[in-house]
């Protein structure tokens, strides 16, 4: 998202940041694809493409959770600690 000019001048710290997250992304989903299966009724309903259709899905959620606004964070933040003090009790 903020790098993106970084990884498109072939910057080293750029590369390497982006060779370390999309290594990080590999190893998530490799745990998830090696997870024990439910194998109790095999003719029911299951999902298709796991661990993919999960591991792009969360790739889109963190880029767009990066398009946010600093203060759009800062209110989450502080409803967040609204919500954590209310309903701790």
């Amino acid at each position: 998202m903020y790098g993106g000019s970084d990884i498109v001048d072939l910057e080293v710290y750029a590369l390497c940041l982006l060779s370390a997250f999309l290594f990080i992304m590999l190893l998530i989903l490799l745990a998830i694809g090696v997870q024990p299966r439910e194998t109790i009724a095999p003719n029911t309903f299951h999902v298709r493409g796991i661990p993919l259709i999960p591991g792009i899905s969360i790739f889109i959620n963190i880029y767009l959770m990066l398009m946010l606004d600093m203060y759009t964070w800062i209110r989450f933040g502080i409803w967040m600690a609204i919500g954590e003090f209310y309903f701790s009790n």
